[in-house]
């Protein structure tokens, strides 16, 4: 009889062992799945590091590209640490027969920026495209280069780039600053909303399928 009931208690404090491991197992099981989630949801995020950039807008005229960029390296070289800096401008805009994008990323390469920080925005022919096509921009991996929250200075020796950084901010969530230096005179019928870039209310979908031409304004 005693033996009978040592084998009971040994089965039952083997069944309670048991039990046990299976409590544990399901938790290290269910902690392991929360893990695995949470980063695979912090990988389908975009980093919420807020970064550093420039935008140096381009032009036709291979002397104003080049006071442009000798702005944006002076910005530069004042002191802010810029994580990127996107050169904006594609090839024979206003029939010149330049490719700004390249001749700017060249510029500042022979100045001293690192060639890993200088993007090239190359399809753009004029002001409004600079905008619409930078904001799309794409590094090597297929990431967005410019970010909501990002510190945007939007560089020129133009007006243009008030109208180009106010609608970074307005519509991107981008922390955009205008940056311009040059002697530029402004005639009487300028306007400081260049192209009507800023007060046009269209979404930034709208707003770009018109300046790229892919539909006209309704």
């Amino acid at each position: 009889m005693r033996y009978i009931i040592n084998v009971i208690f040994l089965i039952a404090m083997n069944f309670n062992f048991r039990e046990q491991e299976l409590r544990l197992a399901r938790v290290g099981l269910t902690g392991v799945f929360l893990i695995v989630a949470s980063l695979h949801t912090l990988a389908q995020e975009p980093s919420g590091n807020k970064r550093t950039g420039m935008l140096v807008l381009g032009s036709a005229d291979i002397n104003t590209m080049k006071e442009r960029v000798h702005v944006g390296y002076n910005l530069y070289a004042s002191g802010i640490t810029f994580d990127y800096i996107v050169v904006s401008g594609g090839c024979g805009a206003h029939d010149s027969n330049i490719c700004e994008a390249s001749e700017m990323a060249a510029l500042l390469k022979e100045m001293g920026v690192p060639a890993n920080k200088i993007y090239k925005e190359e399809r753009s022919k004029n002001t409004k495209q600079n905008y619409c096509y930078s904001r799309v921009l794409v590094d090597e991996n297929g990431t967005k280069v410019i970010n909501p929250k990002d510190r945007l200075y939007v560089v020129s020796n133009h007006w243009h780039a008030i109208s180009v950084a106010a609608r970074f901010s307005a519509y991107d969530g981008v922390d955009a600053i205008y940056h311009i230096e040059g002697r530029l005179i402004p005639r009487a019928s300028d306007n400081v909303d260049y192209t009507n870039i800023y007060n046009d209310q269209q979404t930034p979908e709208e707003f770009c399928d018109v300046a790229v031409g892919v539909r006209k304004r309704k």
